[in-house]
């Protein structure tokens, strides 16, 4: 009977032990009170993010450009999260240069010349940038192009932007396309008193009469494309190092000279420089 008593107490008291272990009032002392007061269940709620919220990488769909001239236009998709865009062009597999920077999702590109030209896209935003997305090329069709040189400068005061000055001194519409830190276009209208010379320009630049225009940007290197809306003419490319607080003042006009090789008399388009 002691012996019982000695075992039952001795359960009771585990018991109470127990539930005071796990902060349950002893309300009960029964085996099933003991295993109930030992189940315990935590819900926590599982919220997906992305850390930290860069935009998702962009993608280029292929470039419609059927009949091979130098007017298209390069669209991209996807960039979840993006706040703008920066596409960049590369011409025969040379660098790669800035052609449009901004938060549409397409770049109509004007008066390329003949050449490969590939393209990559990335998206920003306040936090950072994607990958670059898949490259698309496009085959522009024509004669290879000529090189224009960096024209000479003189000292402003720009704000520490580079001013590029052009005189059209040709009886056509002259273009001009800046791809590198600030991709820009110039487009002059004909000139309606310029005529064509020639075999040798003009000794100084003219400026009466003439249409003139002037843009300003960013510093550092672009790739610059110059052309007019005749297509005879054989249009330009050139690499350009811009300097802050410099002026680039230049003027084009059509030179006619005479090749035995090509049978006859071709126009040529020609840069001076008005500084």
């Amino acid at each position: 009977m002691n012996g019982q008593m000695s075992r039952k107490c001795y359960r009771v008291i585990c018991a109470l032990v127990l539930l005071g272990l796990l902060g349950a009032a002893p309300q009960a002392s029964s085996p099933q009170a003991v295993r109930a007061a030992r189940t315990f269940k935590s819900y926590l709620a599982i919220v997906r993010k992305v850390h930290p919220p860069y935009p998702v990488k962009p993608w280029l769909p292929p470039i419609d450009n059927a009949d091979g001239d130098g007017n298209y236009t390069v669209r991209w998709g996807g960039g979840a999260r993006a706040e703008r865009f920066e596409l960049q062009e590369r011409w025969q597999g040379g660098d790669w240069f800035g052609a449009y920077n901004g938060s549409a999702r397409e770049a109509p590109l004007r008066n390329r010349p003949a050449g490969t030209y590939s393209y990559r896209c990335r998206a920003w935003n306040s936090l950072g940038v994607s990958a670059w997305s898949n490259l698309r090329s496009v085959v522009v069709q024509g004669s290879p192009p000529g090189t224009i040189s960096t024209p000479s400068s003189s000292s402003v005061n720009a704000g520490g932007k580079a001013v590029v000055k052009v005189v059209n001194d040709c009886p056509y519409v002259l273009h001009l396309g800046f791809t590198g830190p600030e991709p820009s276009t110039m487009q002059l209208r004909k000139c309606d008193v310029c005529r064509v010379y020639s075999f040798i320009g003009p000794f100084f630049c003219p400026t009466q009469n003439r249409p003139i225009e002037e843009t300003r940007l960013d510093p550092g290197p672009y790739r610059v494309f110059v052309s007019v809306d005749r297509p005879s003419v054989r249009p330009y490319v050139g690499y350009w190092q811009l300097l802050g607080n410099r002026r680039y003042f230049v003027c084009f006009y059509i030179v006619q000279s005479w090749a035995t090789d090509e049978g006859g008399p071709f126009e040529q388009l020609v840069a001076g420089s008005c500084d």
